[in-house]
């Protein structure tokens, strides 16, 4: 095992442990799904319970729910009548997912929406509090846009996989490569927003609007 690896079993092994519902999912993804690591997984879902909890959400949407362990992970720290949206675009996930949560206390609280992300988040007419982007990354430069829109003073938008397994510090020429550097060269310049990249996983950018 790597030290990269070790270090991160063994900040999970000192993190809070997931809920049993979330072992349970975890398992389960694992066993039936064909691309298990698409997973949140346990450290970086203690990150995002966390934050919630922080926050204590009145909306938090969601973008990519795969099996749903994201949008559960949120849903531990909403207010009182907090919400998840969670949008997946394929219908396949967004069934399981949605199955899977009905099993869990926040049944009422996660509404799995099979829909494309962006186009749900122009149409909004609401401002989130939490905005989770983990959809398609050619597209992120556009969710940023989106997200500054929709997102309220003092809310938090979080990218995942900004390091794209660590290419974006090589000197690469592969396309999505240079796009994921474009969009965290972008977010950076955004002087509306406070900027946290974080060397979890495949990377997490975590920006809290200012203005």
């Amino acid at each position: 095992m790597k030290n990269k690896e070790l270090i991160e079993s063994y900040c999970t092994n000192n993190s809070s442990e997931e809920p049993l519902y979330l072992q349970d999912l975890s398992k389960a993804t694992w066993l039936n799904t064909t691309n298990p690591r698409m997973l949140t997984g346990h450290l970086q879902g203690r990150l995002l319970s966390m934050l919630s909890k922080l926050v204590q959400p009145n909306l938090v949407v969601e973008i990519g729910t795969f099996t749903g362990y994201g949008a559960l992970c949120f849903a531990e720290g909403l207010s009182k009548n907090g919400k998840v949206k969670s949008i997946e675009i394929n219908p396949e996930h967004a069934y399981k997912a949605q199955e899977f949560i009905n099993k869990t206390p926040y049944t009422k609280q996660i509404e799995v929406l099979n829909l494309d992300g962006i186009k749900f988040l122009e149409d909004m007419e609401e401002l989130a509090d939490i905005i989770y982007v983990d959809g398609e990354k050619r597209s992120y430069i556009k969710y940023l846009d989106v997200c500054n829109r929709v997102l309220r003073v003092g809310g938090l938008a979080i990218f995942d996989n900004t390091l794209w397994g660590g290419k974006v510090v090589q000197d690469s020429m592969d396309r999505d490569t240079e796009m994921m550097k474009e969009f965290n060269q972008t977010l950076v310049r955004q002087v509306n927003f406070e900027t946290l990249q974080l060397p979890l996983r495949d990377g997490m950018t975590i920006v809290r609007k200012k203005s």
